[in-house]
């Protein structure tokens, strides 16, 4: 019996690397919990505007409300450990948008791709 890599195509790549960065965000503490008036609990994380899985993947963010890009940085291990990354490199962009550049991408990256969101 052999076996055979699977090869991810590149936009099913930007769509798993989405899921992740979205993902870790949460998990490392960058996700707010707000409640409603009627008590029902809505969780609210950093909005990926889009990503590249390129040589070198990236995430483009936008930050909640009272997020700093330091606040990310100061997550960046814990996340780069989340994706299976060696490091996670932050890069403001403006008051409340930034860029994750993920060195040494995980084995599910394909080398090209990119997707944007309006």
């Amino acid at each position: 019996m052999t076996t055979a890599r699977i090869e991810h195509s590149p936009w099913t790549s930007v769509k798993l690397l989405v899921r992740g960065v979205h993902d870790s965000l949460a998990r490392s503490g960058l996700a707010r919990t707000e409640y409603t008036m009627a008590g029902e609990e809505t969780v609210r994380t950093p909005r990926v505007v889009s990503a590249g899985a390129g040589p070198v993947a990236w995430v483009q963010i936008d930050l909640l409300p009272g997020q700093s890009p330091n606040d990310v940085a100061a997550q960046a291990p814990a996340i780069a450990h989340q994706l299976g990354v060696s490091q996670v490199w932050v890069v403001p962009l403006g008051r409340s948008r930034i860029r994750l550049e993920l060195s040494a991408p995980a084995t599910w990256l394909a080398p090209c791709g990119q997707f944007d969101t309006p």
